[in-house]
């Protein structure tokens, strides 16, 4: 499933996503153009919050992630879940840049 927005970059928009087979819907917090991106919403039995810092250095980007999760599960299967977390930043890092780089 590609993203799909549901309204306007803004916060307060929703929009779905997959992570790790997974359909998830996700609410934008807070949105500054070329500087940060802030989501968050349920997913696998718990709660998360995304935030990306972007910082512009000699023509390069570099992208800061911090992520969050809490809830009955994240504290069960931590191990799991951080694994999990692990993986999904990498994939929608790899194609943030392939996009970037079109």
């Amino acid at each position: 499933m590609t993203p799909k927005i549901n309204g306007a970059f803004k916060p307060g928009s929703s929009f779905n996503w997959k992570s790790n087979g997974l359909t998830i819907t996700s609410t934008l917090q807070t949105v500054e153009i070329n500087k940060m991106v802030g989501w968050s919403g349920p997913a696998f039995g718990a709660f998360a919050i995304h935030t990306w810092y972007f910082t512009e250095h000699n023509g390069q980007t570099t992208i800061r992630v911090e992520e969050s999760m809490e809830g009955w599960l994240v504290t069960l299967l931590k191990s799991t879940f951080q694994s999990s977390l692990d993986t999904s930043i990498e994939y929608w890092l790899d194609a943030l840049k392939t996009e970037a780089e079109k």
